[in-house]
């Protein structure tokens, strides 16, 4: 089992490499596609058993993950498969986002984030 599932946007992917690193850096076992699926898979069967198979989904929240088809069919696996969901707000510009992890957002959180970043 891999404590964290990182789900994300292809766009976005310098991001993600950085946060994997640092998780990795902790002594955090991540999921990410670009390693943990095999060249000739069916790869939505191994993102579903990437989900399955870890502890906590991370998505990190822009404006093209919101508008992802696959995105939001891995947050529907997640919520189906009762994950810990963790959003991180990477870029803004989204006008809405998945309910099931629109719980977990504090806009007071996105606004320091970005106050902190710039």
């Amino acid at each position: 089992m891999t404590d964290v599932f990182i789900s994300y946007s292809r766009k976005d992917k310098l991001f993600v490499e950085r946060l994997h690193n640092a998780l990795k850096d902790q002594g955090r076992e991540t999921w990410v596609d670009w390693q943990d699926i095999p060249l000739t898979a069916d790869w939505w069967q191994e993102i579903e058993r990437g989900i399955e198979g870890t502890a906590t989904f991370v998505f990190i929240l822009s404006p093209d993950s919101i508008a992802s088809e696959v995105c939001t069919r891995e947050i529907n696996h997640a919520v189906k498969h009762n994950k810990r969901l963790v959003p991180i707000v990477y870029r803004e510009g989204f006008g809405h986002t998945h309910p099931a992890l629109a719980r977990h957002i504090n806009p007071a959180m996105i606004e320091l984030a970005f106050y902190d970043a710039a």
